[in-house]
């Protein structure tokens, strides 16, 4: 059984990950976004809504990331702790 939790932290460790790094290309984009939407050519009413988009984009990043609540990472890897696997 101990060997099952380690493979579950270590599911859990790779879904933390990749939820971290779908969240870094979301605020890459959004910075993307946000510097095009500075030009001029775009309208204002585009710009308006660029606004309403990058708030969106933010909000949704920091719900995938892990990081915004690490104690929640500490707690799930605390837990596999437990089985006895030391790095």
């Amino acid at each position: 059984m101990a060997g099952h939790r380690f493979l579950d932290g270590v599911a859990y460790g790779e879904k933390c990950a990749q939820q971290w790094r779908e969240a870094n290309q979301l605020r890459e984009f959004a910075t993307a976004l946000r510097q095009t939407a500075r030009s001029s050519a775009v309208p204002i009413e585009q710009k308006l809504g660029v606004v309403r988009v990058l708030d969106w984009i933010e909000r949704h990043a920091n719900y995938l990331d892990p990081m915004t609540d690490v104690s929640q990472i500490i707690s799930r890897f605390a837990a596999g702790q437990s089985s006895g696997y030391q790095p």
